[in-house]
């Protein structure tokens, strides 16, 4: 094994670690508790009747929240389209890159998440809450793409949607 690829491996079992300390401290508050206590350098401050605080649900009930490059996600169960899927270890992490070009080629704003899970490189795109949403996608892919359409399919993820106005220039968010 390459020492950069080791590196890679190291770091991101770092950042996957830090993010698991950052939700497991942020688990059981609501939206308006963390909108309220946020770092972003300004205050927020909701007045609204209590029943309606005890209605909103809590982050620890199968929902997390995660920060990347200061903008809060909301890291919810979820369907995203998985693309490709291969255990050759010298082709199969070129192959899924080169998926993912062909892609971004079609919709340059789709989520792709490459991931390895040791011995299988993964190509899945997208983060849809519902099943239908991906499966609108998937139709669309598979039309566009139809060589890969074989190998593509749905399946159930954590899918992670940004937090409206939690990065530093709020119109960045849609």
């Amino acid at each position: 094994m390459e020492i950069t690829s080791l590196k890679k491996i190291v770091f991101t079992g770092a950042a996957f670690a830090v993010s698991l300390t950052l939700a497991a401290q942020e688990r059981n508050t609501t939206l308006v508790n963390h909108l309220q206590n946020s770092n972003q350098g300004g205050k927020v401050t909701i007045h609204q009747d209590a029943r309606l605080n005890a209605r909103m649900g809590k982050f620890g009930e199968g929902s997390t929240l995660e920060r990347i490059n200061n903008v809060s996600y909301i890291v919810t169960p979820g369907y995203r389209i998985q693309v490709y899927s291969g255990n050759d270890q010298r082709r199969s992490k070129q192959e899924a890159s080169q998926k993912e070009k062909q892609i971004k080629e079609i919709d340059p704003q789709m989520e792709t998440y490459i991931t390895f899970n040791a011995p299988v490189w993964r190509l899945r795109v997208g983060n849809f809450r519902t099943y239908e949403e991906a499966d609108a996608r998937l139709r669309l892919l598979k039309r566009e793409l139809p060589k890969m359409g074989k190998e593509m399919y749905i399946v159930q993820d954590n899918v992670r949607f940004p937090i409206y106005g939690s990065s530093p220039n709020a119109s960045d968010n849609p």
